[in-house]
């Protein structure tokens, strides 16, 4: 098997094809890590920067609620990956914070918030 690109989701389409028993080679232009993964801030997100109500009318009721199961369990899927292979990148899972600073930034912080709650998610709205 081939994988073309290097990055996070090169790399990790990789791995899980050699962990099913496939003889995995992987191709990169640059150095492994080098594309638009290897330069990310090192978040792990459990969303889409879309509110959940939007992403249930893009893709209807079933599709929109399961890819927001999918995208809430990211985060423990990546560092169960990072536990489980004993990838030494400092991984530390400690949340996310979104922050706003202004009445529109605020605004939204509370869809957010209250969405998330409907769909699910263990959020917490603290506003100083």
């Amino acid at each position: 098997m081939v994988v073309v690109g290097g990055g996070f989701t090169g790399c990790a389409a990789a791995l899980e094809a050699a962990r099913r028993g496939a003889s995995v080679c992987v191709l990169e232009a640059e150095t492994v890590d080098h594309g638009g993964s290897g330069r990310n801030v090192g978040l792990v997100n459990a969303g889409l920067w879309l509110l959940p109500d939007t992403i249930v009318a893009q893709l209807g009721q079933d599709a929109g609620r399961r890819l927001i199961e999918i995208l809430a369990d990211a985060p423990h899927r990546v560092f169960s990956l990072v536990e489980r292979e004993a990838i030494d990148c400092e991984a530390t899972p400690k949340g996310t914070l979104h922050l706003a600073r202004s009445t529109a930034g605020v605004r939204d912080l509370h869809k957010r918030y209250h969405q998330g709650k409907l769909y699910g998610s263990p959020l917490t709205l603290l506003v100083f």
